[in-house]
């Protein structure tokens, strides 16, 4: 492999390709397994390389922080160590997120996706290091999943912060837990509706009669933790408009698609200069199999309002008049508001009163009044 094969592959693999699917994107490019002139094997050796030239990935992470501190002293990064001196618990948030929170702190969505284990002492590590980062100011509210070990910890590190639990969270384990559809529709209704108490009380009573869940365990379980999800009695509560954790989980979508779309428009860039290729063409790879290499970013695609459209579209686009003494399209030179003003304005400067004392007209003024049609 070339160094400039080596870092394409680099560059798929931290966008979440596997390397098995980039071996087949070199192929695709090369036109057949057949013209790669290395293997799949060749790719995982330089990936264990890679890896061996870095170190662990603990120490590069560690090694990571230590240069961004030198760019932003007010980085705040604490890490722990087991018995056998591997990486146990690390946190860190820039300069930037410290003056976020000391201005609008008020709420704290936790996200545990990535969690393996649900570990109170980890939960509570977490929780101490986050309230040493933010000099101690503790949130008015927190929304969480619904973790039993993240509620503990909650409790002990945040004792007077308001716990609400994920809306979303909750529907699906309705769902999983009672297997009732009817049920789950009238339980969103009990979380998501703004009751009176008096009225939830009913409502719930109502739902659990008609579904017959009086005896489920779960069902139970949540009414007496009616306080912590239902929005009749969390009134008066701030969560600043949270009642999921899904903000965390879609910006992490959204930086996830942007550092994407970095990585393509790099790749793409570093191709098209190791085969030569002009800007924003699209040209035949020689011995390619007639493959095209275009920007993924502005690609022409195939479909509605692409570049690539029908032949059809195509035609009906062209069929489309303009007005050639105006340009815009709809109307042509005879029916142009615009040559009306202009008769009309040489009408008021007089400029006709030639013709009709002569008693000749101008071929040229008729063709500017009506058109060379005419």
């Amino acid at each position: 492999m070339d160094d400039d094969d080596i870092l394409q592959m680099h560059s798929f693999r931290k966008s979440g390709i596997r390397t098995s699917q980039i071996f087949g994107s070199f192929a695709g490019q090369a036109g057949g397994f057949q013209n790669l002139t290395f293997s799949v094997q060749n790719m995982y050796n330089e990936v264990d390389k890679e890896r061996r030239s870095k170190g662990t990935d603990s120490r590069a992470a560690l090694s990571y922080l230590r240069s961004l501190k030198n760019g932003d002293p007010t980085l705040f990064w604490k890490h722990t160590v087991d018995k056998e001196g591997r990486l146990e618990h690390l946190f860190w948030c820039d300069g930037r997120s410290q003056i976020d929170y000391k201005l609008f702190g008020d709420v704290l969505a936790f996200d545990a996706t990535y969690k393996k284990k649900s570990i109170e002492g980890t939960y509570v590590w977490l929780l101490e290091t986050f309230l040493e980062a933010m000099q101690g100011k503790m949130p008015n509210s927190v929304i969480t999943d619904g973790d039993l070990a993240m509620r503990n910890a909650i409790r002990r590190v945040f004792p007077k912060a308001h716990h609400r639990l994920c809306a979303w969270h909750l529907a699906r384990n309705a769902n999983c837990n009672v297997k009732n559809s009817r049920f789950t529709t009238l339980f969103k209704k009990c979380m998501l509706f703004d009751y009176e108490i008096v009225d939830f009380e009913r409502k719930w009573n109502e739902m659990v009669q008609e579904c017959g869940v009086e005896d489920n365990a779960w069902v139970l379980d949540m009414y007496e933790k009616k306080d912590m999800w239902a929005t009749a009695h969390i009134r008066g509560k701030f969560f600043g408009g949270f009642r999921t954790t899904s903000r965390c989980e879609g910006l992490h979508a959204k930086i996830a698609y942007a550092e994407t779309l970095e990585l393509l428009n790099g790749h793409y860039a570093r191709v098209k200069h190791k085969y030569g290729l002009q800007p924003d063409e699209g040209i035949v790879l020689e011995d390619r199999n007639d493959r095209f290499l275009q920007n993924p970013l502005n690609a022409n695609t195939k479909g509605r309002g692409g570049r690539g459209s029908t032949k059809h579209q195509t035609k009906r686009k062209r069929q489309r008049g303009h007005c050639g003494l105006c340009g815009i399209v709809g109307h042509n030179k005879q029916t142009c508001i615009g040559l009306t003003n202009r008769k009309k304005q040489l009408d008021k400067n007089g400029s006709t009163d030639n013709d009709s004392e002569n008693g000749d007209d101008d071929d040229d003024d008729d063709d500017d009044y009506r058109g060379p049609n005419h």
